[in-house]
């Protein structure tokens, strides 16, 4: 009713703006009308403005109602809207066209995203084949250097495969979600342990505080060593030799928490609202050259999935700490 007396007042307008010009040219053309003629003639014409108006509203009120309320299913919009005048039918009608054409639009992307897809999963396990090999091919020979840089590397290509991988999978992380008790304790030396070439090229050394508490908690595996290990690569990244990586696994809030801080050389407050942002790098991606911008996005998403939430801690020059909290 209200968005029909919205759409209307311009004929309410109009009916009052004509009423008192029709009783100002009679009184300049020097007629009497008593007061008792000029209530009748307002109230006729309000009569009629009022038959007008109820006729309007029966033959639009179908519309009105739908508009006034949030459709969740556009198809059945000409279905609900059946019976209404002829300019309402042919504007329903080609709405429908339009929408239905939108829809169409719709799913060729759709299709072509779902190919697109497909097909950087399949160039990512193909390229992951050879990274393996390469990798064993350099472990097996006699330790050096040179051969400690190339695993590395071949380490990082590895990660920003899996960055890939995981962000074309992102929206079906829900399907994938193992709930289990899981030992943060064990998550964390694994996590060390599948890094400690990286540690040792920056010099970099962790170290794990657990106080005295359960260091179990609900969630899945392979999704929270992911993300683990997406910050302690970061942290790594962005750390001076001989810092370290300090894990600390605590009770905050009756929650179970863990910390992972670094001393390196932290995020300005501008870029701290936008880190986990898909693609931004901010100023320390910019001078380092060596982000995607695709991590910290992937840990934000999956946390969500998880039921987890994140907070984050830096100041420049002095480091970065990063709060799981698990409920």
């Amino acid at each position: 009713m209200k968005l029909f007396i919205k759409d209307h007042l311009s004929f309410i307008l109009l009916y009052v703006i004509n009423f008192i010009f029709i009783l100002l040219i009679i009184w300049l053309g020097g007629e009497y009308l008593s007061s008792q003629l000029i209530i009748y003639m307002f109230f006729l014409s309000l009569f009629i403005l009022f038959i007008f108006l109820t006729i309007r509203y029966y033959k639009k009120a179908t519309v009105y109602k739908t508009l006034s309320i949030q459709s969740s299913n556009l198809r059945n919009m000409k279905k609900r809207l059946q019976g209404t005048d002829l300019f309402t039918d042919s504007f329903i009608n080609h709405e429908n066209q339009n929408y239905n054409q939108f829809l169409n639009e719709i799913e060729s992307y759709k299709i072509k995203n779902s190919e697109w897809r497909t097909y950087i999963v399949q160039w990512v396990h193909q390229m992951k084949s050879p990274i393996s090999s390469m990798s064993l091919a350099l472990q097996n020979r006699k330790y050096n250097e040179e051969n400690m840089q190339l695993l590395v590397e071949l380490d990082q290509i590895d990660k920003q495969l899996n960055n890939i991988l995981n962000l074309a999978r992102i929206e079906a992380v829900d399907r994938d979600l193992k709930i289990e008790p899981i030992n943060l304790s064990e998550s964390i030396n694994r996590i060390i342990n599948q890094n400690k070439r990286l540690f040792i090229q920056n010099k970099v050394f962790p170290k794990v505080n657990i106080e005295n508490t359960s260091s179990t908690v609900l969630s899945d595996k392979k999704w929270l060593d992911f993300i683990i290990d997406q910050l302690v690569h970061n942290a790594i990244k962005f750390s001076n030799p001989t810092n370290q990586i300090i894990f600390n696994i605590k009770q905050i809030d009756n929650k179970c928490c863990l910390e992972i801080s670094d001393t390196g050389v932290g995020i300005i407050k501008e870029d701290i609202p936008r880190i986990f942002d898909l693609y931004f790098t901010g100023k320390n991606g910019r001078t380092n050259n060596n982000s995607s911008g695709i991590g910290l996005y992937l840990v934000k998403q999956i946390l969500e999935q998880l039921g987890h939430k994140i907070k984050v801690e830096s100041e420049q020059s002095k480091g970065t700490k990063f709060t799981i909290y698990f409920d």
